[in-house]
């Protein structure tokens, strides 16, 4: 016996994820964040003195 149905599973999910019916992501989701490792490894891959 399953704890919740597709159908109950599918309302948490639509909850959780408003832009399934609007198309558009809230702005506060859509803010960059600084990777400080990617910064990091593109500094090292632009250096052409390494071989």
């Amino acid at each position: 016996m399953a704890i919740a149905s597709k159908s109950q599973i599918l309302k948490v999910l639509k909850a959780f994820n408003p832009w399934w019916a609007t198309g558009t992501v809230h702005p506060s989701f859509t803010k960059t964040y600084r990777r400080f490792a990617y910064y990091e490894a593109m500094k090292r891959l632009d250096q052409t003195d390494l071989r």
